[in-house]
């Protein structure tokens, strides 16, 4: 029985047994870093997700797609209609009594990405979703069956606390670039990162260091005294006091004419080039990760890469939580659930404005819907579809008075013709 048929499955032990779960562990979902105990990066496999720039490239993903409203749909003859009841509520609004559905869909983003699957159980109570459970990527393993029944193998998955099995149509199974041999399991991101992420965790410790380093000074002074003199830090500390310290802060210096102050310009970040370092490795995180470069603070904001971002990896993360959904939840063959990927698409408000009052004057938008757009609150005596000159109903269009009198002129003429 799977989840629609409300978890309806005996509790006889399946017969399992654990295929690459070390693979799992030290697979794409980690790199292996060089850097030494130093770096930011130590030896070691380390999570993607503890690369700020993997990080905020993931976040930016799951931060749009969680803001999006989910509706449920229904196919009708006449087209798709949104259904408003509380499987919709439950799905949108509150799908868990710890958490609403914007940090829900931003950590099934997230462990989609980094992992490349993304586990929920679901949970019912007198035939009602009631909660759907998050389970962390490493609270739960995904095993295959060792029974080979009409050849058709499958797997399972489970749960490492308390050891409960699941079958696949039990359970919200997210996942994300599947791998080659196993398809029905998701890869995450399909990168080798090690080079890059060295090099990213390289630079942040070159900025760090060269920002707090005190071995640089901005004043070179020449004095003419013997080296002895200069050896230790007790003469370098008597001569700064007895010529270079005053009393009061601003007075000026007096030096023998034998004592040269020269004054340096320190080394900057251009100049050693890890600005140009940093853009270039943050320009291919962002080609990697799929997100355009200005949400990683590259450049200017661009609203055609924008839209294109979207409508191409926002949708295809978007359909992969629809379908799981859709699949697992709903028995109605006829419905189905959908992100309003519309409204996270970049919009000029005038051109907006512009486009639905060109539909409202064509009589395909109500006034209404117009004022919806661009943020306004319905009022009475625009609900109804007009068009054109007058704005009258479209099914009066036929009895404005120039059509009459038009007809009217035919008519008269034609009789004419007729007479003679």
């Amino acid at each position: 029985m799977a989840i629609k048929d409300f978890f309806k499955r005996s509790d006889e032990k399946k017969s399992v047994y654990v295929d690459g779960y070390k693979e799992e562990i030290a697979g794409l979902g980690y790199w292996l870093s060089d850097c030494d105990d130093r770096g930011y990066m130590p030896r070691g496999y380390k999570s993607l997700a503890e690369s700020p720039e993997i990080k905020s490239g993931i976040e930016k993903i799951a931060e749009i797609i969680s803001s999006m409203t989910i509706h449920l749909k229904q196919n009708t003859d006449k087209g798709d209609i949104r259904i408003k009841d509380g499987l919709s509520k439950f799905i949108d609004i509150e799908p868990s009594k710890k958490m609403n559905r914007q940090l829900l869909i931003s950590w099934i983003v997230q462990e989609m990405l980094i992992y490349g699957n993304a586990l929920i159980v679901p949970h019912t109570k007198g035939g009602y979703f009631y909660e759907l459970e998050p389970i962390a990527h490493n609270d739960y393993r995904i095993v295959d069956d060792d029974r080979d029944i009409d050849q058709n193998k499958t797997y399972y998955i489970q749960i490492n606390k308390s050891g409960k099995v699941y079958k696949p149509d039990e359970i919200l199974h997210f996942r994300y670039n599947p791998k080659l041999k196993k398809p029905w399991v998701g890869e995450g991101q399909e990168i080798l990162l090690k080079d890059l992420m060295d090099g990213l965790g390289q630079a942040r410790s070159t900025v760090h260091d060269f920002l707090e380093n005190q071995m640089l000074p901005t004043l070179i002074i020449k004095v003419d005294s013997l080296p002895g003199n200069l050896k230790s830090g007790e003469g370098r500390d008597k001569i700064e006091k007895r010529f270079l310290n005053r009393v009061k802060s601003g007075q000026p210096w007096i030096v023998p004419s034998l004592m040269d102050v020269e004054k340096i310009e320190p080394l900057t970040l251009n100049d050693i080039g890890i600005n140009d370092r940093l853009e270039l490795d943050r320009k291919t995180v962002a080609a990697i990760v799929g997100v355009p470069a200005f949400l990683l603070g590259v450049g200017n904001f661009n609203k055609d890469e924008y839209n294109n971002f979207i409508r191409t990896k926002i949708a295809v993360i978007c359909k992969a939580i629809e379908q799981e959904f859709s699949r697992k939840l709903l028995v109605a063959d006829n419905r189905y659930f959908t992100f309003n990927q519309k409204s996270m698409l970049s919009y000029d408000l005038d051109n907006l404005g512009e486009m639905y009052m060109a539909l409202f004057e064509h009589g395909i938008v109500t006034g209404n819907e117009v004022r919806d757009v661009i943020g306004m609150g319905p009022i009475d005596g625009l609900d109804e579809l007009l068009i054109l000159e007058n704005y009258i109903p479209v099914d009066k269009s036929a009895d404005q008075k120039k059509l009459k009198d038009s007809k009217e002129k035919n008519e008269e003429k034609e009789g004419g013709d007729e007479d003679e």
